[in-house]
């Protein structure tokens, strides 16, 4: 099961293992899947790899790989919607964060958007921090074991150690 990525006593090749597992199917998803997003819903994917019959890791994509991934107030929207449901969901208990594309993970937030909007009052400049900063709270106290495979240009304001120094572990496309 999936608690060996955050039980301290398991084995830790099983663990690297079990990296090594979800880093396959990243790469072949890398190979298989479509072009860039074409609407907005499709900024943000979220999908299931089965781990047993019982249990999935959450994957979620950036998916806006012209933008280097960045992140604008929808996609903040769908993912702080998507971690609050899964928090609770026994189905899923690890999450994974990757990026579309070859070029990025994740080039921070769309500050080309934010600005401007703001040159023109738009609310949207100081929604986008709030919900922002409140979504990179929710990520950096996750109760369950979040993975985010960083790969290419990675910019932002904000950068997280798991709660009791779990440490990181990186992984490569």
């Amino acid at each position: 099961m999936l608690k060996v990525l955050h039980d301290s006593s398991a084995n830790p090749y099983r663990c690297v293992r079990r990296c090594e597992v979800l880093l396959q199917h990243l790469r072949h998803q890398t190979t298989t899947s479509t072009s860039a997003a074409t609407h907005m819903e499709d900024e943000v994917l979220f999908s299931a790899i089965p781990e047993d019959k019982d249990h999935h890791y959450r994957l979620i994509t950036l998916n806006r790989p012209k933008a280097l991934n960045a992140l604008n107030l929808h996609m903040i929207r769908h993912l702080s919607r998507d971690l609050n449901e899964v928090s609770s969901n026994p189905t899923y208990p690890v999450v994974v964060l990757t990026g579309a594309g070859n070029k990025a993970f994740c080039a921070g937030g769309d500050i080309r958007a934010v600005t401007e909007a703001g040159k023109v009052g738009n609310r949207l400049a100081k929604d986008f921090f709030r919900e922002e900063y409140i979504l990179n709270h929710l990520i950096g106290t996750y109760k369950k074991p979040f993975i985010a495979v960083i790969d290419g240009i990675t910019m932002g304001g904000v950068s997280y150690e798991p709660p009791g120094g779990q440490g990181f572990m990186e992984l490569k496309r």
